[in-house]
Formats: C-alpha cells, structure tokens, sequence
C-alpha cells in the first residue's frame, strides 16, 4: 500500500513539475518578434513527435501565425504563483478523475467537495450546496431547472410537458440577458416566456410596482410566475437592481425564485453573518475568475437545499460534477480566508478612492453610484457597496464666461450639449492617455448609447494575473489625472478662441477633421491668390504648400502635425493645450511659416525667370558671335571639300582657333558674362574693375554683351545666399 502511494505521490509530482515548465516557458514567450508566416503545415505527421516539439509548435504559432490588421494584439499573461497553481491543478484533476474508478475516487471526491462546499457556505451562503460549471449560461440553465422542480412536482418525471407557461422576469440593463435567453433554449422553454421589467431611475432599479403588475396579469392569464433574476453590479454604470432585502421580500411574497448574479455578492464575505442578508435567496452565482483574477477555476452555482431536489437526478450529476472544484479547492488553501475577504475589501475601497479623486478634478460628472468607504468596525451596510467607477469628462465646473478688454461678458469655453461627438473624441484621448501611462489601474474606454464615451473602472473584472491597485498607485494616478484634467479644461476653454481667431484671419480656414482629433482642430493656410480652387491643379498646389507648412513647423516645435480633412486636402493640425499656450501667438507662427515659404516660393519664381532669361540672352550672343566669324573667316571654309582645301592652302590665325567663347549667367548680379577669363586663370574673377584704376577691361563684361543684357531686361538677384553661376558651354566650331 505505501508502494502504491508513493508511485502516485511520485506521478502526481512529475505532472506538476511538466506542466509547471510548460506554462513558464509560454508566459516567457517574448510577442516583440511577432511576424507572419505564408502557410501552415496542417497535414497530419506519418511520425510520433515528442512532446518538447509540439509545445515548440505552439510557441511558433503564437510568434507566426498569419495576422491581420484586426487582429487582437498578442498578450501573453503574467502568473503570479496563485494563478499558476490554478492552471496547473487543472493537468493534475485529468490524472486524478483516473485514480482507481468507484469507491475510492468518490470519497476523494466527497471529501473536496465537502470541504470547498463548507469554505463557500461560510463566506458566501449558509446552509447552500454549490455546482461547479464552466459558464454562467450553464449556472442560469441549472437555477432555471432547480426552479421548475421545486414548481412543478412531476417535473423530474414527466419534464417540459408537464409545465404550464411560465414566466421569467428580468430587467432589460442585465448584462446576463444573453446568457439567460441560451439558458430558456437549453431547457427547452419558449423564448416568449422572459419578460422585461422597466426600471426606475439611473441606478438600474426594479420598479417593483411595474413587475407587481406583470405578475398579476400573468396570473389572470394562467401563466405561472416563476423566476427573477437580478445584477448586483455587473451593469455598464454598476448599477444594482434594487435592495437585496426589498427584493428578497418581494419574491418570498409571490413565490418567486430569486436569482442573484453580480460582483457585489462578493460583498458577503465581509460581513459577520450572512443568513439575514439570504435567507430568502434561492441561489446565485460566484465568478472567482473575474473577482480574483484567477485562470482555469470553475464558475460557482450555490442554490439553497429544497427537499424537492433531493432526488436521483440531481444527485447523479452533483457527483459527476464535484472533482470539477478541484482548482477552487487549490486556490482557496493557498490564498487563505484572511488574503481573499481582504482581496474583497480592497476592491471596494478601490472603487471609493477613485470615486472621491473623480469628483474631486474639475470638468468631470461621475455616472456611477457614489459608494461608501468600508470600514469593518461600523455596521454592515450591504446596499451601500458599489463594484463600479463610470466617469466622463464634460466641462463641468470649468469657467464659460469671460470679460473682454470692452468690458463684455463673452463666452469662453465651449459646452458639451452643442458639441457631443467632439466631447466623446477628449474622452477617448484621456482614456488612451490613461491607459498607456497607468495600465495597472484596468480603466477601460467604454461607448454608451445615451453618456456616450465614457471610461469605466472594474476591480471585480480581473484578468489573468491582474491584482487591486495600491494606494501608493492611486496617490501617483491622481497627479497625473489632475495634470490631464487641466489639459481638458485648457482646450475646451480655448476652443472657442481658436475658431474666433481662426474667422478673422485673412489667410487661414477652420476644416472639419477626418479623423476623430481631439486638439484644437486644424486649419489650412490659403494665400490671397488662391481663395478659389477650382481646379485639381489649384488643390495640388495648396496641399503642398500645407505639406510644406506643417515640415518648417514641426522642425521648431513638436505640437504640430499634419491633418486630412473630409475633402482630402492637407492641413495643420493642432493638439491639446495648457492654460499658458498663447493661441494667438500659435496662429501667428502659422501665418509667419506661410508667408516665408510664399516668399521662398516668389523668389524661386524670380529666379526661375533670371535663369530664363538669362540663358535666352547666352543664346543669342553666341549665335551672333557665330555668324560674325562665318562672315570674317569666309562662307567657303564651311563648304565640304572646298573647305578643306581653302583651310590648308590658307590656314586660320593661331589666335582665332580657339573658336566661339562660352557665356556664363551671374544670378547674384544678373549678368551674363564671357567664360574667356574663366579659361584664361582657371578661376572666377570679381565682376567689378579693380578700384586702382588699371586697365581690367578682360575682366569685365564686353559691350555686346552688356547691350544684350539690358534689351533682355535681367534683373539681378539680391538674394544673398545666391552664390552660384550657370555657364553655357563653349560652343565648338562648325565641323569642317
């Protein structure tokens, strides 16, 4: 016997130990490297491969598998040792539902199942009994049978035809409406039978009277009122849906199976004693996953014990299903009831630190309830506890007037009610912003159909390795939230003033984005002479000219960038802005930048007509200079083979066979010169004579070629960074 226990002790401990370096190996996975691969072998291996290479095949999957641009990016979790041994718990419970079939893995089984049955009674619900099922679509299926059983008598015995109609009443805010309407279809029961129920106010509330109602007209329609399920938190404000008393009386009242889901339930292991707080719950449903952070750990359905449900069929699947504990059974030793209620208690008090930093920052309006601080020495107030932070920013409390220098009250900052969308584009940037500064926080943007965007904070919506902010966190978020408030309130304040400057510019025109921008906007600069573009050339010229701006902006300051508008042109665009930016200063850099670059542009214009002209009139030089020698050396030298002969029985002066001089165009000066001196000193010489009064004619230009220059009408350049000449190549004589 000692043998045999020592070879399963030893075979428990080589799962642990393989998968322990599994799950190691692929949270080290490094997603930096991520790239994509053509094609995947899909085919099956003729071979056995070892164990090392299908893992190695895993990990190449997760580094190479084909992406898309709206693919998910790749997050590989970090594990803490809680959520470590939990993974791992689920390889050693495929061993042990192995370990010798019949009587003695059922008293294993028993007697984990006792003992997580009796850790979860005491801290949750008393006198219960729980089911362990992998979603919350199977616990909602689950309650809904356990409701028709305790009913319906001959349910067990004849099932759904035994059932009158019944009604399923529930709220239409309910996130786990989803999973309920699955759970009606998995049962078998017509979709027809859930009834929505109206609320009362924001805060998610039953209207009781509204369902007081509902089930009276059931009644009088022969249709059996059966269940009611309510959320404790889950809704997107983190609303409840009413007092946990309230609706526990009002169910008890008309027979109505009461179904409790929510994060707030988890507010039962903080209170000294929570018989009174259920007695009259029939069942509800604890998610250790999301409220803990834990992986592989089953979702809990803990129901009170009705003797209707002490029969064969119940029974049968409680057995099948109590190893299912096993991971909760790990975690809950290795944390202890201490680390998990004070988990609990973190949280909540998470929710009222940001609550008070929240309300605190001007220009925000907070949509959740306002929960109370917990504190274990005052009384246990269960309805007080909220599990949700839903803020937004909307200008509240920022100052909207202003007094002008004619001592007329103006308005300042721009509101939220004339300017939603663009409301919803600063919450999206702080929500970013938020998100890449402080992820430890878990804030999550979040779009509503009547707020709009809005940023949500959840310390019940862990994910895997995820823990509860520290206070240390909080007390550094808060400078930053404050720094990102005074942002917000800088830009809507100065809005205005934008678009006012904007108007009275002559040069500059306020667009409308492309893109969901959240600074000032963005503004194209359109010189006097082209207002009108009416031509797709006109378009081109000034989405250069923009493109240009934004360049010779960015190159002294980083808080410009470049936009697109809805048409498509290009634009400057402006981002966010502190209360010390000067807008007007802003603009007048703009229309500074503008006007150089359209005076770089004119001068380059001017230029472009010196050169012009300048090489017409080289042209026209050397072409006289040419006919002149055609005339002085003779027609006949041109002529084939009569030139030859002439050119050899009388040949050509020495000095005139160097041939027709170049011209060489100055564009500091706008002259056009002889190359002679260049070939003479192999240098460029002063244009101007040497002040000694010697003779330096060679030096100067030559009276044909000054005359040519002042019929061309060249204007010198007086740029002084234009330095530099265009020579005209020396023009060879005519072949002969």
């Amino acid at each position: 016997m000692t043998d045999q226990q020592n070879q399963e002790s030893s075979e428990v401990e080589k799962i642990i130990t393989k998968s322990s370096k599994i799950i190691s190996k692929l949270s080290e996975v490094d997603t930096r490297v991520l790239t994509t691969q053509s094609s995947i072998n899909i085919d099956l291996p003729a071979e056995p491969r070892a164990a090392y290479e299908i893992f190695n095949n895993l990990e190449h999957l997760i580094l190479f598998s084909e992406s898309s641009d709206d693919d998910d990016e790749i997050f590989m979790p970090s594990l803490d040792d809680v959520s470590h041994l939990a993974i791992v718990s689920q390889a050693v419970l495929s061993y042990v539902k192995n370990i010798s079939p019949g009587t003695r893995l059922m008293k294993i089984s028993n007697n984990i199942y006792k003992q997580v049955t009796s850790w979860l009674s005491a801290l949750f619900f008393a006198d219960s009994l729980p089911t362990f099922l992998p979603t919350n679509a199977d616990c909602l299926a689950k309650s809904l049978r356990l409701a028709l059983t305790c009913k319906y008598e001959s349910y067990i015995k004849e099932g759904l035809q035994s059932i009158k109609n019944c009604s399923i009443y529930v709220v239409s805010t309910n996130p786990y409406l989803p999973d309920l309407k699955f759970a009606v279809h998995l049962i078998g029961l017509p979709q027809n039978s859930i009834k929505i129920v109206q609320v009362t106010d924001g805060n998610e509330s039953i209207d009781l009277i509204e369902l007081e109602k509902l089930i009276s007209a059931d009644t009088a329609a022969n249709v059996v009122p059966l269940y009611l399920l309510a959320d404790l938190g889950s809704s997107f404000v983190g609303g409840i849906n009413g007092s946990l008393s309230e609706l526990s009386e009002f169910c008890q009242k008309h027979g109505l199976w009461l179904h409790i889901n929510g994060p707030v339930l988890a507010a039962l292991a903080l209170a000294q004693t929570q018989s009174e707080l259920t007695k009259n719950i029939s069942s509800m449903t604890l998610d250790f996953e999301s409220w803990l952070g834990l992986p592989s750990v089953p979702i809990v359905l803990m129901h009170k014990q009705f003797p209707a449900l002490k029969q064969g069929i119940f029974e049968i699947e409680s057995d099948m299903r109590k190893l299912e504990c096993f991971p909760l059974w790990t975690v809950i030793q290795n944390l202890g009831r201490d680390k998990i209620v004070n988990s609990f208690a973190q949280s909540f008090q998470s929710c009222f630190i940001l609550h008070e930093m929240v309300s605190k920052t001007r220009g925000f309006k907070i949509l959740s309830k306002r929960p109370l601080p917990y504190d274990p020495k005052e009384s246990f107030n269960f309805d007080a506890f909220t599990s949700i932070v839903l803020f937004q920013f909307d200008g509240s409390g920022v100052s909207n007037l202003q007094v002008n220098e004619n001592a007329e009250v103006v308005k300042k900052a721009i509101d939220k009610v004339n300017n939603t969308s663009y409301f919803d584009r600063l919450n999206s940037w702080l929500g970013q912003t938020l998100e890449r500064d402080f992820p430890q926080i878990q804030l999550t943007l979040m779009d509503h159909s009547v707020y709009g965007t809005c940023i949500r904070y959840s310390p019940f919506e862990l994910s895997t390795g995820e823990k509860v902010p520290t206070l240390e966190t909080f007390t550094e978020f808060y400078e930053f939230f404050e720094s990102q408030s005074d942002i917000l309130c800088a830009t809507i304040q100065k809005k205005q003033t934008f678009i006012d400057l904007i108007e009275k510019s002559p040069v500059l025109r306020i667009v409308q984005l492309a893109d969901d921008w959240a600074g000032l906007g963005g503004v194209y600069y359109v010189p006097e002479n082209m207002e009108k573009m009416e031509t797709d050339q006109e378009k081109t010229e000034l989405n250069k000219l923009n493109v240009q701006l934004v360049e010779k902006l960015r190159s002294s300051d980083n808080a410009f960038s470049l936009g697109e508008s809805i048409d498509g042109l290009a634009c400057v665009r402006f981002g966010m802005v502190t209360s010390e930016t000067d807008i007007e200063e802003l603009l007048d850099l703009v229309v500074c930048a503008g006007n150089e670059i359209q005076e770089s542009s004119k001068a380059l214009d001017s230029m472009a007509e010196v050169i012009k002209a300048g090489i017409h009139a080289a042209e026209n030089d050397l072409q006289k200079e040419a006919d002149e020698k055609l005339w002085n050396d003779g027609i006949l030298r041109v002529v084939p083979l009569v030139g030859g002969v002439l050119n050899w029985i009388n040949p050509l002066p020495k000095e005139k066979e160097t041939g027709i001089r170049g011209r060489s165009l100055n564009l500091q000066q706008g002259v056009v010169e002889s190359t002679e001196n260049i070939y003479k000193y192999h240098m460029q010489l002063p244009l101007n004579p040497p002040q000694n009064g010697r003779n330096s004619s060679s030096h100067s230009r030559n009276e044909s070629q000054s005359s040519t220059n002042s019929k061309q009408g060249i204007q010198p350049m007086t740029a002084p960074a234009v330095q530099q000449q265009i020579s005209v190549e020396e023009s060879k004589q005519p072949a002969t």
